[in-house]
């Protein structure tokens, strides 16, 4: 940060970081960190996962086609660090969560 400048390492950490609090805010716990995966969820979670999970890979579709065109069609510079992939990875751990945050709205 005191560079302004933000890598990839940065930029993975940040994603999960959001990833992790939209999770946390949308059902009151986050299953990054939490090691027992055999408790029951109830009806409603398992629909907003469900019914999140479908408009997330359509969500992810767009956004990645959106920065192929982007970093495509741009004047490339040859030596720079493959930014445009690393926003699309950090998009794969975004967007499930934060479809599942809009999702979990609309029934409360």
């Amino acid at each position: 940060l005191n560079a302004h400048t933000i890598d990839s390492y940065g930029l993975f950490t940040l994603s999960i970081f959001i990833a992790s609090l939209l999770e946390l805010h949308t059902f009151g716990k986050v299953s990054y960190f939490n090691s027992n995966s055999g408790e029951h969820k109830d009806e409603l979670e398992e629909h907003i996962i469900k019914v999140s999970s479908k408009i997330s890979y359509f969500v992810l579709m767009v956004v990645v086609f959106i920065i192929w065109a982007v970093s495509e069609y741009r004047n490339g510079e040859e030596d720079m660090t493959n930014i445009p992939l690393m926003l699309v990875f950090c998009a794969t751990v975004i967007t499930l969560p934060l479809v599942q945050f809009f999702v979990s709205k609309r029934y409360r």
